[in-house]
């Protein structure tokens, strides 16, 4: 973890998933999303971040509000909830998706079966039924 202090403005590199976006100060999104999270979740309180990540004492706390905002629990979007017709379009889709699931391995025995079958008959009679690559038609 590396930090740097030009004038007001401090910047830190977490890890080398958590970087800075290329200006002193700026960090990406993803780690503004995770210490908020952090933050939210109590694993950490405000002073243990601007400490840990060596953010300006002065306006550190400031950021972490502005950054709750924007990245908080409000941002949260969540789906609405399935009506009678979705509920029964799922189902309908799960069934067809398992009755394709069936016909893909009952394609693959029988194409284990030919296969089979062409081997014991090549063995037995001593005739190629196979084409063999670059074999002229």
């Amino acid at each position: 973890m590396g930090t740097e202090k030009v004038g007001n403005v401090y910047t830190v590199s977490v890890s080398e998933s958590f970087e800075s976006a290329g200006k002193l100060g700026v960090y990406e999104p993803s780690f503004r999303r995770w210490l908020v999270r952090e933050l939210g979740e109590g694993r950490m309180s405000p002073g243990e971040a601007v400490k840990r990540f060596n953010l300006n004492p002065v306006s550190g706390f400031k950021l972490l509000s502005d950054w709750r905002k924007k990245y908080g629990a409000s941002m949260v979007l969540a789906l609405p909830e399935m009506n009678e017709q979705d509920k029964s379009d799922l189902l309908l889709s799960q069934s067809r998706v398992a009755a394709l699931e069936k016909q893909i391995e009952d394609l693959k025995m029988q194409v284990t079966a030919r296969d089979t079958l062409i081997d014991v008959a090549e063995e037995l009679l001593n005739i190629d039924i196979r084409k063999k690559p670059g074999a002229k038609q």
